[in-house]
């Protein structure tokens, strides 16, 4: 027992350049290119096969994208579920690398799906989560999709006694709360975004916060028994469940090639090793592990 839903409403196409070196306002010429069906829930869903879990991921597609979606993501084994949206094309995000370490991520603004698209995804997702163990949402959605649509996907998988993992934050994340999900995993700067209405930099000093979350977590563990896991880049993981708080070490690649989809890593490879039956705690331990070795490929979620 372990297949696995994810659950994305934006897909991605991710084009990663290598640079030797790149000069503003000069000509820059790349060393490497490549391209790859991306957007979070396709990055796990990469995670998900690398590691032998059986998993399907659950998106729309533009008519016009759809041919060379389908050609990417079965060059990784991705088992796509989608529908076909009459207006939204998929987004092309870019991540520049350069050879000193420096990397800089290009993102492009979704498009908003057609009038029709909701209720399609909604038809298939009663389907395709009938003959799943775990449904993970995570990233956020696509413009024209109702406000209730991940709350909705919650409550429908816990009817139905599915484990349910969330990679989700902001107002999305709070209405989801109410339906209990088994694991919440933001990271720190969402978590406070979405709980206190704090902005939290990504290399800000953690421990001031801490008190704050703690609280937070202890919290939502006694109304609704949600285990939270919050991540903060490199510095340890904040774990909460069963009543008690600890943290987890993240290991740290020797030299990062793309920190793309660390996080999306982080997510699959919790859920991978869920399944294959360890706790919590070591399963973060092993998914660190994950989490460098993706940090060390070119691919955005990748172990390879």
């Amino acid at each position: 027992m372990g297949k696995v839903l994810v659950v994305c409403l934006n897909p991605t196409f991710q084009k990663t350049y290598m640079f030797k070196q790149f000069n503003l306002g000069q000509v820059n010429r790349e060393a490497y290119h490549r391209e790859d069906a991306s957007g979070k829930g396709i990055n796990v869903s990469r995670v998900l096969t690398q590691k032998n879990i059986d998993n399907s991921i659950l998106t729309h597609l533009a008519n016009e994208d759809e041919n060379h979606m389908l050609f990417l993501a079965k060059r990784d084994n991705i088992n796509l579920k989608y529908v076909l949206d009459n207006s939204s094309r998929v987004r092309t995000c870019s991540t520049i690398l350069i050879e000193n370490g420096l990397t800089t991520e290009i993102v492009e603004e979704s498009s908003k799906v057609d009038d029709s698209t909701d209720k399609k995804i909604r038809d298939l997702f009663d389907k395709e989560i009938v003959d799943c163990d775990y449904l993970l949402i995570t990233g956020t959605r696509s413009p024209n999709y109702k406000e209730d649509i991940y709350s909705s996907f919650v409550k429908k998988a816990k009817s139905l006694n599915k484990k349910v993992v969330l990679d989700i934050a902001n107002e999305e994340l709070k209405k989801c709360i109410k339906y209990k999900p088994d694991i919440i995993k933001p990271n720190l700067s969402e978590f406070m975004k979405t709980f206190f209405n704090e902005t939290v930099l990504e290399n800000e000093d953690n421990e001031k916060y801490k008190d704050q979350v703690l609280n937070k977590v202890k919290e939502l563990y006694l109304s609704y028994n949600i285990t939270s896991i919050i991540t903060c880049g490199i510095k340890p993981i904040w774990v909460y469940e069963e009543n008690k708080f600890y943290e987890v070490e993240v290991e740290k690649a020797d030299k990062c090639v793309n920190t793309i989809g660390c996080g999306d890593t982080i997510s699959a490879s919790l859920i991978a090793n869920l399944i294959k039956g360890f706790d919590i705690k070591q399963s973060l331990v092993n998914a660190s592990k994950d989490a460098k070795l993706n940090a060390m490929s070119i691919i955005p979620g990748s172990l390879i």
